[in-house]
């Protein structure tokens, strides 16, 4: 196979993906782009199972964010065989209608439509339980406390919800589109399953179920930030602060859309989602300097 005058200038050079969190190579004799990280002082590699260099940094950006989720359950796929959830999705839809294999995904996914009615602090344990169809003294063999299985629920739910913006992220267009379309992806899914979003952005909860909130917070920022970097580099936007900027995004997504949104039950839809669009152009117009009719064409 013949390769571009670009493949092979790449194959000289160092290729990164995830502002230099993963590095690209391809030898001679292979033939696929190869992909390498290191998290916690561990180093993983793994084939991109492409000969394409642009699919390849997508791969890689999708495999680094499901290594750094600390095994949560990512939904990584090949490339070309990504799928983006629609916008009228909403939170944890893949979760609550997959197949579920054992009791204790049996128990994570009833626990996720309890607290998407309840909260968090109204779903009893005995009310999973029946739920579930389980035994109290059965359901408490897989999860010893609530906040147990409340923590299994927050980093489920969550590291779909990153996968799902992970998507947007990489879809075809430029990185200011595709950084647009990241943030409405999560605005729009958020507002439609609102109550379970609340659970997990803004209920009061332990100190053991926040610090996996923050973790959710963490990762979502890597998705914005993976984006923004990219557009750094090719020009498209202009040169600042990426974790900055990543984390006033996600600031507005909680604190400005989900949190307020959740507790004012006599809002339309309609309002809704005019409050999540003015949440995105500030966002935009935060990285970009510009309002959403100046950002470049897709």
């Amino acid at each position: 196979m013949l390769m571009t005058k670009d493949e092979s200038a790449a194959e000289s050079t160092k290729i990164e993906a995830v502002g230099g969190r993963v590095s690209i190579h391809r030898r001679k004799n292979s033939r696929y782009w190869q992909c390498q990280c290191t998290i916690n002082g561990k180093t993983h590699r793994v084939s991109s199972r492409t000969r394409d260099l642009s699919e390849a940094q997508r791969f890689a950006t999708v495999w680094y964010l499901q290594l750094s989720e600390e095994n949560v359950g990512g939904l990584l796929v090949p490339p070309g065989d990504t799928e983006l959830p629609p916008s009228e999705g909403q939170f944890s839809t893949a979760l609550s209608s997959a197949t579920i294999h054992g009791k204790t995904d049996r128990i994570v996914s009833v626990a996720v439509k309890l607290v998407s009615e309840f909260g968090f602090r109204n779903t009893q344990m005995n009310t999973i339980a029946e739920h579930s169809g389980l035994a109290l003294s059965t359901l408490y063999r897989h999860f010893q406390s609530k906040n147990e299985l409340m923590k299994a629920l927050v980093a489920k739910v969550s590291g779909h919800e990153v996968n799902v913006a992970a998507g947007a992220a990489m879809t075809e267009g430029n990185p200011p589109s595709r950084l647009e379309l990241a943030i409405r992806t999560f605005a729009l899914r958020a507002i439609r399953g609102r109550k379970l979003a609340h659970a997990l952005v803004a209920e009061p909860v332990d100190a053991e179920i926040e610090t996996e909130r923050l973790r959710y917070r963490r990762r979502l920022m890597r998705v914005y930030e993976t984006v923004i970097r990219e557009g750094m580099l090719d020009g498209s936007i202009g040169n600042q602060d990426p974790e900055v900027s990543a984390g006033c995004i996600v600031g507005a997504l909680f604190e400005g859309l989900v949190g307020p949104l959740a507790l004012q039950i006599d809002l339309s839809e309609e309002e809704r989602t005019e409050r999540a669009e003015r949440i995105i152009v500030f966002c935009m117009r935060g990285v970009m300097g510009a309002p959403l009719n100046h950002l470049p064409a897709r």
